[in-house]
């Protein structure tokens, strides 16, 4: 029907995907920070737009909610950094602890580098962090010393009493 009426002809690849306009919008100035992490949300965490200096720039700016959807995406791409930079993110102690808890998603206790910053994470004093680092270990084998290390740092709190006894002793409880 647009092609009668501009009397042009179109080819399939002259339309734009709802991506494409998602993507324009984030280069345009005027675009409130709230369609920011809407545009977060509805473009997959690989799209050319989504770049690193882009993403970076929205996690140092002033909005807590654009910076939390940034580490979810940034958490769920491919970038090259990826695990170095969430692994920062989550030792930031200036950071709120939901946004530090956010990055140790994005963590694997696959990646000896990660595992490592999930083992001093699981030492934190912030419970939401130190209970997202225990989760993310699971599946990881310990020797003697680590799993008391992992005992002493959960102290009196039961949730992550809990979550050291099923990484230390994944066997059922017999109660």
């Amino acid at each position: 029907a647009l092609e009668k009426l501009e009397g042009v002809r179109r080819e399939p690849g002259d339309e734009w995907s709802p991506a494409e306009y998602v993507a324009r919008a984030l280069d345009d100035p005027r675009v409130p920070r709230k369609l920011h992490r809407w545009a977060l949300r509805m473009l997959p965490p690989a799209h050319p737009s989504l770049t690193l200096d882009r993403l970076q720039s929205y996690f140092h700016g002033d909005d807590p909610a654009l910076r939390m959807e940034t580490v979810r995406t940034f958490r769920d791409g491919q970038h090259a950094e990826r695990g170095r930079l969430l692994a920062q993110l989550a030792a930031d102690e200036t950071l709120a602890a939901d946004l530090r808890a956010e990055a140790i998603v994005g963590l694997s206790s696959a990646i000896p580098d990660e595992r490592q910053a999930l083992l001093q994470l699981a030492a934190s004093p912030a419970g939401a962090v130190r209970n997202e680092a225990l989760r993310s270990l699971r599946g990881t084998e310990f020797n003697d010393a680590t799993r008391a290390v992992l005992r002493q740092s959960a102290g009196s709190d039961p949730c992550a009493t809990e979550l050291v006894d099923r990484l230390v002793s994944p066997t059922p409880p017999t109660d």
